[in-house]
């Protein structure tokens, strides 16, 4: 079948227009209907169903119970023609895109709120369905369309129930796709059920509410030779880990709600699409359908960003962006077989495989233009820019963390961090004793474990120098930071009512021309430049060298990539790719004081047990070396250098939470600086006296910016606000500090002033994040 058909008019009065698209069983063409003047998607079997009488008898039998699925949320299928050596089936052509595309071209995961708004008629063209016995059977972001006007559709009722059939693959000669979005009990062949459906539903929400897909076959524990193998086994006997490890903002009833809809036994499931959607109404306190609503719901389009909104395209057509590594789900997708023994239980010995996809370059391009073909289905974006939580890509479920222990003893700090309670302000005297004395045996528990058990002598072990003490950070102060003279001295600045910014530059990342870019501005707001300019560079997390002059950054190619550290002069030239690893994610970058050295994060193969977790790794200007300086079986994330050169702080992901920790340059000596009695905290950035830390705190519905002493005391947040508060940076004199909010859905820059406490924006917020003040 080629294009020949276009301009043609088949059975004399469909006249085919385009060719939109193929699939593993037809190709897809807008047709004309001449008689009454009406656009029509054909769907053109090939040849090898086309010829073969019983299948198409099947197909015709089958449209027969799709012809009843009349419903505003569902393509209707029309008839099924046989024309001039032609089999076509008929359905309405829909001018929009796909699900899938729309969220890849979005660039960031929903909110809870806006996939609120998709689910509505998602869930009501199921439940019609399913009220009809129709099951869907391949419910997928592919095939979810969105029309221009807001409309959602749901297309392809049924045509995944011809191809279970072993004599339908047989004739195609295929075998069983990439299982993404498959229930446990479609894998294993052991019935379907609406509860199949439900499991495909709740695959599709966590795709869009963290912009990964919860079994993506890169768990440590999961069983298989191939991606396809891997993700098969996660169904069968993997949980997928909370959203809100990936997605800080989502509620936790939204989770619980997902979460059961993963359910391995469909029994444990949710009963029915409409009881999903009345589920999450009332986890984000949203009025529960009318009676009737789940039989007609539209997208509601007024509330849906403008960024949602779609573009004339046909629903069949697919991304021109879209590289293979965003196609895994899609019906013209190579199918992979997959496991063959998938009914076999998880054993003791679990050997881990393929913690990470393998990446192809295009030798062509330049160093900084590396094309990357991801094999492991992955929505197509950065979840790191889309949400400001760490990239986490490597794992669906995270592994807790266990210190490392060996032959070599750890290395201590040269002074053990005091412990000293706060005073309440009605203090139970009694209690008061029994905590202290706890506190003191504590104390001195801790102690002669230092002495019994020294750091050593600085020389450094792979596997075992890194441990961290249990030892409790001071508790939280309430309230926010006063800008009384103690508290300006205990940050390192004096109070002054005039502090000039003469000389000062904030550089922060922004989408505010489209592609991802780095810009300065003065603190004042003026003389706003970009300073990036590649078109196929996102250039994001800018750090200014210690003297100006210079910034790193990391940089990935497409909406989705592994990034590579980079370093340019301040005005943009002379841009330089430093570790260029395709294969490798390199992110978030800190300078040493003195400029020799870079520290960031990144998931190469460590040097212990070739996992591909995130660690914190330094590179040297001198050698054009790169060392790895943490060694574990978590994440590390976010390093900051402390300014006098001796520290290195970041946050890690141990015991289910983030914590600050810190450790020295060479990979020796560590600390847990936050408390435990926090929530997750984040991405520490140190002042510049070096007194304190500031950074920013999960709080369950917002984050908040915290600082703490540097031996982890004094714990207080810097303001009562109930804004998304991020990624704060210190002004050079340390009476400023700058960060990212997310205020109503709009993200910019602000200052917060230590000397008067007033906050301000920088600049007109138009998704700016990620600010680095030099």
């Amino acid at each position: 079948m080629s294009d020949v058909l276009l301009g043609q008019t088949i059975a004399s009065h469909y006249r085919f227009d385009a060719h939109m698209g193929e699939g593993t069983f037809a190709r897809v063409y807008r047709v004309h209907d001449t008689r009454r003047s009406v656009d029509l998607a054909a769907k053109v079997l090939r040849p090898e169903i086309a010829h073969d009488p019983h299948l198409v008898k099947r197909f015709r039998r089958e449209g027969e119970v799709l012809s009843r699925l009349q419903h505003p949320n569902i393509v209707r299928y029309y008839d099924l023609i046989e024309a001039d050596d032609l089999v076509f089936i008929l359905m309405d052509y829909v001018p929009g895109e796909t699900l899938q595309t729309t969220l890849y071209n979005l660039g960031r995961p929903l909110t809870p709120y806006e996939s609120l708004e998709f689910l509505k008629p998602l869930t009501a063209a199921l439940n019609f369905a399913h009220n009809e016995n129709v099951i869907h059977r391949d419910l997928k972001p592919a095939n979810i369309l969105l029309h221009r006007n807001g409309s959602l559709f749901v297309t392809d009722f049924g045509i995944a129930r011809l191809l279970d059939d072993p004599g339908m693959l047989s004739t195609l000669g295929l075998a069983m796709g990439t299982p993404i979005y498959m229930a446990p009990e479609q894998i294993l062949d052991e019935g379907i059920t609406a509860e199949t459906d439900i499991y495909s539903l709740g695959v599709i929400l966590y795709q869009m509410l963290t912009g990964l897909v919860p079994f993506g076959g890169q768990h440590p524990a999961a069983q298989g030779s191939t991606v396809s193998e891997r993700i098969t086994y996660e169904h069968l006997y993997i949980s997928p880990a909370p959203m809100r490890r990936h997605e800080a903002r989502i509620p936790d009833a939204v989770d619980e709600v997902v979460l059961q809809c993963l359910a391995k036994k469909p029994s444990s499931r949710p009963k029915s699409a409409r009881s999903v959607y009345e589920a999450m109404a009332e986890a984000l306190g949203a009025p529960p359908l009318e009676t009737d609503s789940i039989i007609s719901s539209e997208l509601n389009i007024a509330s849906v960003p403008d960024e949602l909104r779609l573009p004339e395209v046909s629903q069949f057509v697919k991304s021109p962006t879209i590289e293979p590594s965003h196609n895994t789900d899609t019906d013209d997708t190579e199918p992979v077989p997959v496991i063959a023994d998938v009914a076999k239980p998880p054993t003791a010995e679990i050997t881990p495989v393929g913690l990470h996809p393998e990446r192809l370059r295009d030798t062509t391009r330049s160093s900084h233009q590396e094309i990357t073909v991801i094999a492991t289905p992955k929505l197509g974006f950065d979840t790191y820019i889309a949400s400001p939580r760490p990239p986490i890509t490597a794992s669906p479920t995270l592994p807790s963390f266990t210190p490392p222990s060996g032959p070599n003893s750890p290395t201590q700090f040269s002074t053990p961090i005091e412990m000293v309670p706060h005073a309440k302000n009605t203090p139970n005297y009694w209690m008061w004793g029994v905590v202290t004395g706890a506190l003191v045996l504590f104390s001195c528990a801790a102690i002669a474990l230092y002495i019994l058990n020294p750091f050593g002598n600085g020389g450094r072990n792979a596997g075992t120098d890194e441990n961290f003490p249990s030892v409790t950070p001071m508790p939280i102060t309430s309230g926010a930071v006063t800008p009384s003279p103690a508290t300006l001295a205990n940050v390192g600045i004096l109070p002054t009512d005039d502090i000039g910014l003469s000389g000062q530059k904030v550089a922060f990342a922004s989408r505010r021309s489209g592609n991802l870019d780095i810009y300065t501005v003065n603190p004042d707001g003026s003389d706003v430049q970009k300073i990036t300019q590649d078109p196929d560079l996102q250039e994001t997390g800018p750090a200014w060298s210690p003297d100006g002059t210079r910034i790193a950054f990391y940089a990935y190619e497409g909406a989705s990539g592994n990034g590579d550290i980079y370093v340019m002069n301040a005005d943009g030239s002379d841009i330089i790719n430093l570790t260029n690893s395709p294969s490798d994610d390199d992110r978030y970058v800190t300078w040493s004081p003195d400029g020799s050295r870079l520290a960031f994060h990144s998931n190469r193969p460590g040097e212990v047990d070739g996992s591909r977790d995130f660690e914190i790794y330094v590179y040297s200007f001198e050698t054009n070396e790169v060392v790895q300086i943490t060694f574990n079986d978590t994440f590390d994330l976010g390093p900051d250098w402390s300014p006098d050169g001796s520290l290195i702080a970041f946050h890690r992901l141990e015991r289910n939470k983030y914590r600050i920790y810190a450790i020295r340059p060479d990979g020796t000596g560590g600390r847990l600086l936050s408390p435990d009695d926090s929530g997750d905290a984040y991405f520490p950035t140190w002042s510049p006296d070096g007194s304190s830390i500031a950074f920013h705190v999960d709080e369950g519905s917002f984050f908040q910016i915290y600082l703490m002493d540097v031996d982890g005391s004094n714990v207080r947040p810097l303001m009562e606000a109930i804004f998304d508060d991020q990624f704060p940076d210190w002004s050079s004199d340390g009476s400023r500090i700058v960060f990212q909010r997310d205020q109503q859905g709009v993200v910019g820059v602000y200052v917060y002033g230590l000397v008067d406490g007033g906050v301000s924006e920088i600049m007109k917020p138009l998704g700016d994040f990620l600010p680095d003040w030099h």
